[in-house]
């Protein structure tokens, strides 16, 4: 049995096939973004610029490669970091700097537009495309909510305060997101849908000192649900707070609805 095709680093793009491509298919350039002598390029979308530069006409004639191939090479050309990318207030896309030899030779066919760019590790863009398209989440964005998602308990809040908890616990804490992969935690939208994920995973359970959950959550009702040792508390249908216990969360004053375990 043949081995699973993975993509290749075949040298195809160097700052001059680059360039090249881009005379070929002028369309190409939206893939692309320029400030001054910045040039950065919309990564989340490489797979279709892999589609688009591998359907330009004799740009890869001489060449024995997949669309997979280019798409691969491009990610490759690029810095670590992530950035929302956005001109006159609109969100153009999720990209990342080329490196200074590809900047220093796209700058001059592309067009200067008055670009900022907003680091992804700690900012959640409103319009991010990723998070507009998953499943059964409404974006909220106001000062005390970030979204709402669906659950098989209902439809509930996100707090910016019980978010913000889980981000800097997580990205601490590699065990606790064992099974649920697939988000990178570095960015704070990965944290968020990971925190649905857990969430709409989780099962109730109960404080063993009632008096204490009261008096924690100033005499509101709160439920308390937990996943993987953690505890997410929904008061009001939004969650307000989650922090990390340890893994057998009934030695932590806890204890499980009638019928239910941990995950």
């Amino acid at each position: 049995m043949s081995s699973p095709w993975e993509p290749r680093d075949v040298g195809l793009l160097t700052p001059e096939t680059i360039v090249q491509l881009v005379k070929i298919k002028p369309s190409i350039k939206e893939f692309f973004g320029r400030s001054n002598e910045n040039v950065l390029f919309a990564v989340e979308r490489v797979g279709e610029f892999g589609q688009a530069a591998y359907s330009a006409p004799g740009w890869l004639s001489a060449q024995r490669a997949m669309p997979e191939d280019v798409a691969f090479e491009m990610s490759k050309k690029c810095g670590a970091k992530h950035y929302y990318v956005i001109c006159n207030e609109r969100l153009l896309f999720i990209g990342r700097f080329l490196k200074l030899s590809f900047q220093d030779a796209l700058a001059p066919h592309l067009v200067s537009m008055p670009l900022r760019w907003i680091d992804v590790s700690n900012f959640i863009h409103p319009h991010d495309p990723v998070l507009c398209e998953y499943e059964k989440i409404t974006p909220i964005f106001d000062a005390e909510n970030v979204i709402e998602a669906a659950t098989d308990f209902g439809r509930i809040k996100i707090s910016w305060h019980a978010l913000n908890g889980f981000t800097d616990r997580i990205r601490a804490s590699l065990e606790a997101i064992q099974g649920f992969h697939g988000h990178d935690v570095a960015m704070k939208r990965g944290c968020l849908l990971l925190l649905v994920k857990a969430l709409r995973a989780s099962k109730p359970v109960e404080r063993n000192n009632r008096v204490m959950q009261m008096l924690r959550h100033g005499f509101r009702p709160a439920a308390y649900r937990s996943w993987q040792g953690w505890i997410f508390v929904i008061a009001d249908e939004t969650l307000i707070t989650c922090y990390e216990k340890e893994r057998q969360i009934t030695k932590c004053g806890y204890r499980f609805a009638e019928g239910e375990r941990d995950r």
